[in-house]
């Protein structure tokens, strides 16, 4: 079962922290109130350490945390934070083409670029949506490419350019990058990280149509997205937001 921490910002009769089971998205969550208040950080940390109590006694290994919550206290109690990063490379398409429309850039005419350190299914279903939407692809990856670009070309009807130098990578009107680079890129350019430890570099918020607010933070979708109660092509992105 998943932990789901929520702050409040009223207590619950005398109690600060309080712990109920709630289905969310048709998932069973142990969910705690943690009551936010204005004291001080030490109090807050004390409150955290309590709420991972209780979800540690209800069994609970993975939390969805919200937005100023200090990780410490769960990870220190055995309790891991859900990470967004399985999801955000299963919609990867779907970030890149929001990102462009945010930018103004017409996929027409743009050039895609799409880094990686292995063709994954990932990749691969990245590479398929986007060549449907795109004008120009890149794809550079240390093996297995040839053949699926023969495959693309030939079901699809589309020319992937394999192993782009690295002066077409920075021509590239942004860049999907599912394993750290060689180089960094260009500054300026247009990045989308989509690898462990570069999950700072943007944030992003989406939502299923339909679905109440509390189901739009994308580490609760990510949960439910991996327990198969959600479906990525149900999603709807609503912002990408680069980290300055």
């Amino acid at each position: 079962m998943f932990g789901y921490v929520e702050w409040s910002e009223a207590r619950k009769g005398r109690r600060s922290v309080t712990a109920e089971e709630r289905i969310i998205g048709g998932v069973r969550f142990c969910v705690v109130t943690v009551y936010r208040g204005r004291g001080r950080q030490a109090e807050m940390h004390r409150r955290c350490g309590r709420a991972a109590r209780l979800l540690r006694r209800a069994g609970v290994g993975r939390v969805v945390l919200p937005p100023g919550a200090p990780e410490e206290c769960f990870v220190h109690r055995g309790i891991r934070p859900v990470s967004d990063l399985g999801l955000r490379r299963e919609v990867a398409a779907e970030l890149t083409s929001f990102t462009m429309a945010q930018r103004g850039i017409q996929p027409g005419g743009a050039t895609v670029a799409v880094t990686a350190d292995r063709l994954s299914a990932e990749v691969i279903r990245t590479v398929t949506a986007l060549c449907r939407r795109c004008r120009y692809l890149l794809l550079q990856v240390p093996y297995g490419g040839e053949a699926f670009c023969r495959e693309m070309r030939r079901t699809q009807g589309v020319s992937i350019r394999l192993d782009p130098t690295a002066e077409q990578l920075e021509q590239a009107d942004i860049l999907l990058c599912f394993a750290p680079l060689r180089t960094p890129p260009a500054k300026g350019m247009l990045c989308l990280p989509l690898y462990a430890g570069a999950e700072n570099a943007f944030t992003w918020s989406a939502a299923v149509p339909g679905q109440g607010e509390e189901e739009s933070r994308t580490a609760l979708l990510a949960a439910l997205w991996e327990v198969g109660a959600l479906r990525p092509e149900c999603l709807e992105v609503r912002s990408v937001t680069f980290r300055a």
